[in-house]
């Protein structure tokens, strides 16, 4: 004879972290954002070239500090 398992009772509704008050919208700001961006002008480029240098600088050192703890594991065993 085969058991089967009973079904899980449902959780009840968990209660958040934190309320968002009813005016917050997720593209609230997207206006002033690209007002902002257009005010930049000739700086668009220069901000642009500093933020994916510092993006690609975060990479490498994530990546060098990921190898390193794995070849500090590996030299444990």
């Amino acid at each position: 004879m085969i058991m089967i398992k009973p079904t899980p009772t449902p959780l009840p509704p968990g209660t958040p972290y934190f309320i968002l008050p009813d005016g917050y919208g997720l593209w609230a700001s997207t206006d002033t954002a690209i007002q902002y961006w257009h005010w930049l002008g000739e700086a668009q480029t220069i901000l642009q070239l500093i933020i994916v240098i510092f993006l690609v600088i975060v990479f490498i050192v994530t990546v060098v500090r990921w190898v390193n703890v794995m070849m500090e594991e590996d030299s444990k065993r």
